[in-house]
């Protein structure tokens, strides 16, 4: 299904896109290897508010460098959370 703006470019939005599943999801996992949630999407990663895809692979360094890194960051996003939280109480 394609879909026009009122300038009559086409825009894919209104397309469903599949991804392929981590396969953490479903309970139980049918294991068809696909999900339409990129927050369930095998090769995403979730850099602040945005997915971006993992195109270099799952056991590059760069991509093991990449989690720990936003691990790192949500962990220290949190306590900064809970700081401000504790403040304004």
């Amino acid at each position: 299904m394609e879909y026009q703006d009122e300038e009559g470019d086409r825009r894919m939005s209104a397309f469903k896109v599949f991804y392929k599943c981590d396969e953490e999801r479903c309970d139980p996992c049918q294991h068809c290897g696909h999900t339409s949630e990129v927050t369930h999407a095998k090769n995403f990663t979730l850099v602040g508010d945005a997915f971006f895809e993992n195109t270099i692979g799952e056991d590059d360094p760069r991509t093991i460098k990449l989690k720990i890194a936003m691990d790192e960051f949500n962990r220290a996003s949190e306590m900064l959370k809970d700081y401000v939280l504790s403040r304004i109480k």
